[in-house]
Formats: structure tokens, C-alpha cells, sequence
């Protein structure tokens, strides 16, 4: 169910909701490019681990989990007796405790680092795709890797940053008895079409396609029921006039006859994401590989790593986190 802002939001004039969209846009981009952005982009840039050996991915693996785990046992006092005072290898990250959501909510305060200059960390929450929301605090480090993180992706994929996109999420953006268009908010500030998934039927099916067509997005993002939907509609019937470089899905599991059906019906391949905003932790996978990313949160300390263990998810040897 949305919540109150998101009713509010939804009710909104629609000159407002794209103000309103547009500021917020351009607050995420402040710390997409706050100060130099050139290092961060480069020290997480798919193309630089791809080039790396699964044993040397391993060992860069096995030194951040050191480093990690040692600052959090310093600085943080919910993990100060939870954590070892060594690891010595990627197995020892088995020994250590899983984080709650339920304990998140508890200890917030104290999962903090001591230290933090004010000002540092955000709070920030989930989009509640599983659950009730969670909140939490990240750093504005973190949110530039984690901008840095999805754009090399989407650059590997031939989807750069700021080119049109469309996106159906998960928020609220018009009231949901709404049966005629629009079904839709344009964010000017990242050339990205706001869809909304929750008005999709067969009525509604064909005012999204003329959408689709008349914006022609370069790719598709957003929950994995959306696009089936859609393409599942096109098959039957028709109605795109176009093909998209590639369709992404997150937020929802992601069948794989559903897969098959959504590039079928754009004509595209489809690349499943599964990301942790809580811990920066980005996931690709398509029908033919797995690849991942991630970064540590100084702020909050939530456990994540980058790099290679052998996936038992992908095909052809895929290499992903081990996690």
C-alpha cells in the first residue's frame, strides 16, 4: 500500500509532480558528481575487474573483507563482539553472525562507526519490495559508489547514463483509480519516463505501448512484472513499433519463462538486477552469466564484497560474489 507521501505525491498537479521529481533527481545527482567523481568511477569500473583472474579477484576479495571486518570491530559497537579479531581466509565469513532486518531496526544507532564527521551519512530506506520499508544510514561516499556501480554497468550493457530510458518502480504516482492515461512522470533531470506498474491490464496495455513508441527509450528498467506484462500483450497483439537495447527487471524474482517471454515480446535481451540499497550491492544476471558488484559501507558497516567465487546460479562459469 503507499504511504502517506506517496498519496500525496499521487494526488499532486502534475506540473508539481515533475517539479517534484525533478528536485529530487537532482539531489541523488549532487552526490552522483559531488567532488570528483573521475576516481570513484574508475576504481569501480566493470571493465577493471573483468580483466582480472579469479585468484587475484579472490585476493582483492580476502584484503577489503579484512579491512572491513577490523574498522567494524574498532569503530562500531553493535559489531565489536559479534566480528573476529582476524580473518584469514573467505571462509571465516561464515563464522560471522547474519544482520537482522529486526536487529537493524533495533540497533540502528549502534551499527553506526564511531568517528563519522557530521554530515557524512544519510538516512536512507529501501523500497520495501519484500517487506515493509527499511531504514538505515549510508554514507554520501556510498551513494556515489553506488551511482558509479550501476553506471558502469549499464555503460558495460550499452546503456549509458542519460540516455532515454523508461522505468517502472515502485512508487506511487497517480491515484490507483485512475483507468485513462497518464500512467506516467517524466524526469527531466535523468531523461527517464516514470512508468507506473500498478495500472497494467489489457485496457490499459495499449495506452502504454503509444507511450512507449512516441518516447523510445534506448532501455527498459524497473519490477519484472511490468515488461512481462507488456510483452506478453505484445505477442498476443502487437503493438511495438521498435526494439529497445535491452530490457532490465529488478525488484521481483524473475521466472525464467518469463525471461524468455519478455525478449520475445521486445525483441531485447533481459538482464535480471538485484540490488541491496542498504549495502551498494548490484547483481546482473542474464541467461548467461552472472556478474556482481558491490562496495563496503563505511558508515554502516553492512557486510558485502566485489569480485569472483564460482556461481552455482550461472552458466558457462560465470563468475559473481560469493555471497
Amino acid at each position: 500500500m503507499p504511504t502517506f507521501r506517496q498519496r500525496v505525491f499521487s494526488l499532486a498537479p502534475w506540473a508539481v509532480k515533475e517539479w517534484l521529481v525533478a528536485a529530487e533527481a537532482r539531489r541523488l545527482n549532487c552526490y552522483r558528481r559531488y567532488g570528483d567523481p573521475g576516481p570513484i568511477r574508475e576504481a569501480y569500473a566493470f571493465s577493471r575487474y573483468e580483466a582480472l583472474s579469479p585468484e587475484e579477484l579472490r585476493a582483492w576479495q580476502l584484503q577489503r573483507l579484512q579491512e572491513v571486518v577490523d574498522a567494524a570491530r574498532r569503530r562500531s559497537p553493535f559489531y565489536a563482539g559479534r566480528v573476529p579479531e582476524a580473518v584469514r581466509s573467505l571462509d571465516d565469513l561464515a563464522g560471522i553472525p547474519l544482520l537482522t532486518k529486526a536487529e537493524v531496526r533495533e540497533h540502528t544507532d549502534d551499527i553506526l562507526a564511531r568517528g563519522l564527521p557530521r554530515g557524512a551519512v544519510l538516512r536512507d530506506a529501501t523500497s520495501g519490495s519484500t517487506g515493509s520499508p527499511l531504514h538505515f544510514y549510508v554514507p554520501k561516499e556510498g551513494v556515489r559508489v553506488r551511482f558509479a556501480i550501476i553506471d558502469s554497468y549499464l555503460a558495460h550493457l550499452g546503456c549509458p547514463y542519460g540516455q532515454r530510458r523508461m522505468r517502472f518502480g515502485g512508487q506511487w504516482l497517480i491515484p490507483q483509480s485512475r483507468t485513462r492515461p497518464s500512467f506516467w512522470v517524466y524526469n527531466r533531470v535523468d531523461n527517464q519516463l516514470h512508468m507506473s506498474p500498478y495500472h497494467l491490464d489489457v485496457r490499459t496495455i495499449p495506452y502504454y505501448l503509444q507511450k512507449i513508441n512516441a518516447f523510445h527509450p534506448l532501455y527498459i528498467t524497473g519490477v519484472a512484472h511490468a515488461p512481462y506484462l507488456i510483452a506478453q500483450y505484445v505477442l498476443e497483439h502487437g503493438g511495438l513499433e521498435f526494439t529497445p537495447r535491452a530490457v532490465l527487471t529488478d525488484s521481483e524474482q524473475l521466472p525464467p519463462a518469463h525471461r524468455e517471454i519478455i525478449e520475445r515480446g521486445f525483441g531485447a535481451p533481459c538482464y535480471d538486477i538485484y540490488g541491496l540499497r542498504e549495502m551498494n550491492w548490484v547483481a546482473v544476471h542474464s541467461a548467461l552469466s552472472i556478474a556482481t558488484t558491490s562496495c563496503s559501507s563505511r558508515a554502516s558497516w553492512r557486510w558485502s564484497m566485489r569480485g569472483a567465487g564460482r556461481s552455482r546460479g550461472g552458466r558457462r562459469g560465470a563468475w559473481c560474489s560469493p555471497i
